[in-house]
């Protein structure tokens, strides 16, 4: 017989396939799988492809309900996802504009990559589509009219994400694109779109008949530049006026990038903080603070006094700036009707013609605009309602008009009041929410001196601003209406309208604003 030896533990044996722990799975690679002792059985990447990218920088692979996806994760080593739909027709397409002689349309003075080696090393995209992109603006360019850098239009809030951080991928990005399409097929599938659709076969003239080709934003040089075959895998290199697909890529490198969409935090919301959050900012709030009251004595409160006129909304202390109180004036930016002769159209003295990327610091201060126009106008013996309107009332809440016209020489009267730039818009749209609040203080029904008023003020999601885009087109800007919505600028509205030979006057909404 023999002896029993007992133990004071009972360790558990565990088969040599559990071997990671933190000290050999690191990186961007996650434990996963069964543990035992401590030890798991895979370390695996992070982050895979075909993974799906979020809004908030975040990437999974499942489908998440509550989540917005934006791209399909392909390249994990440089972090790179393509965008989930967007698919645009030309990268470098060629189509002579103004400021761009046909040589120079043809010769962006890009990086050359001469053979197809150099060309697939290059993933440098970001830095492609920025030197293309600044060489538009160098040229006098709004890069909207079309020439080869079409894909930008529809750039402009994609997901409500900056400009920025979109790009047209180089010639090596999209080789590993091609390499891990299936991943992303099944990405995309997820999504209710797919590969084929993402890269659509449609007639391609480097290739001869229909295929798979998209534009890389690598430059050959000589009026040349590479493109990729995504039936065959192929390098192609074409003349760059060819049409082609151009896909959308982003780096999801950077963490979370907040826009214009999270602005609330305590100083500006009372309670219901709600939404995402980024950079310690929410994108809801279900009670904003209000702004402060300017009244007709010069005072600011915080309270509405009913023995005082109220002049407007603070919405920039530092800069001493309000808005009228009453809201949205209404008329047309030139004088006429649809049957008059077009009027001198021209560059008004005094006023740049402002680029979208710089609107905001381009003729920032809207009463130097209005005077500029107004004088303008006046040399050239043309009208402009809109300004001259805005110019020329006293903005005043519940004041009679005999008190209105006493005081046109006050300090809220005739020449005060004035069409605002497009920066000073940004900020109303940056406060709308608080402007809605605050207007909301006053009763519809008031009473001064035995006379009540009834008027609810109205404030627009877009407004026409006082800068200039040409001589034939001045800049709206556009709030949003949801908080999905980014703000956005465009020249929607011609300075004046111009069809068939003839000048339209419609009326545009107007925000009078003041300094106080």
């Amino acid at each position: 017989s023999g002896s029993l030896k007992k133990f004071s533990e009972c360790k558990e044996v565990c088969d040599p396939k559990f071997q990671y722990d933190s000290s050999n799975c690191t990186g961007d690679k996650v434990l996963t799988g069964n543990s035992c002792g401590g030890k798991f059985e895979n370390c695996e990447a992070k982050v895979k492809a075909g993974d799906i990218l979020y809004s908030d920088m975040t990437t999974s692979s499942e489908l998440k309900e509550n989540k917005k996806p934006i791209a399909v994760v392909f390249d994990t080593a440089n972090k790179l996802a393509v965008a989930v739909s967007g698919n645009l027709t030309c990268f470098f397409c060629h189509r002579v504009s103004s400021g761009l002689a046909e040589y120079e349309s043809y010769n962006p003075p890009l990086a050359a990559y001469t053979t197809e080696a150099a060309a697939l090393a290059d993933m440098s995209g970001a830095e492609n589509t920025a030197a293309l992109e600044t060489y538009m603006k160098s040229k006098n360019e709004t890069v909207t009219d079309g020439t080869y850098y079409m894909h930008k239009p529809s750039f402009a809030g994609l997901y409500g994400l900056p400009d920025s951080v979109w790009f047209t991928p180089a010639l090596g990005e999209l080789k590993n694109l091609y390499a891990n399409r299936d991943a992303v097929d099944a990405g995309l599938r997820k999504l209710g779109s797919s590969f084929d659709g993402l890269t659509r076969r449609k007639y391609s003239y480097a290739v001869g008949s229909v295929a798979r080709v998209v534009w890389s934003s690598t430059f050959k040089g000589q009026e040349e530049a590479w493109a990729y075959n995504f039936d065959t895998g192929a390098v192609i290199q074409e003349q760059i006026y060819y049409d082609a697909n151009s896909l959308r890529v982003i780096n999801y490198d950077g963490g979370q990038i907040c826009n214009d969409q999270y602005i609330w935090d305590a100083s500006n919301c009372l309670s219901g903080l709600g939404g995402d959050v980024c950079g310690g900012k929410y994108e809801t709030c279900k009670t904003a603070k209000t702004l402060p009251l300017l009244y007709s004595d010069k005072t600011v409160s915080s309270a509405y006094l009913p023995d005082k006129y109220v002049i407007g909304i603070v919405i920039d202390e530092t800069a001493r700036l309000a808005v009228a109180y009453t809201g949205t004036a209404t008329n047309s930016p030139f004088e006429g009707d649809v049957f008059s002769s077009v009027p001198q159209l021209k560059k008004i003295d005094g006023l740049q013609n402002c680029k979208q990327e710089s609107i905001d610091s381009c003729d920032t201060d809207g009463l130097k605009n209005t005077k500029a126009v107004l004088a303008f106008g006046a040399k050239i013996n043309q009208t402009y309602p809109a300004f001259e309107e805005v110019y020329g009332t006293a903005f005043a809440w519940g004041m009679p008009d005999h008190m209105k016209k006493a005081n046109e020489n006050s300090w809220f009267g005739k020449g005060k009041w004035f069409v605002p730039s497009a920066s000073q818009l940004l900020t109303f749209y940056d406060n709308f929410e608080r402007v809605i609040a605050t207007s909301k203080l006053i009763s519809p029904t008031i009473e001064h001196n035995g006379q009540k008023f009834a008027y609810s003020p109205k404030f627009e999601y877009h407004y026409m601003s006082s800068n200039q885009e040409s001589d034939k087109t001045y800049w709206e800007v556009r709030g949003r209406r949801t908080s999905d919505d980014p703000f956005s600028i465009n020249s929607k509205w011609p300075y004046p309208s111009v069809s068939g030979g003839t000048a339209q006057y419609a009326g545009v909404p107007v925000m009078p604003m003041i300094y106080y």
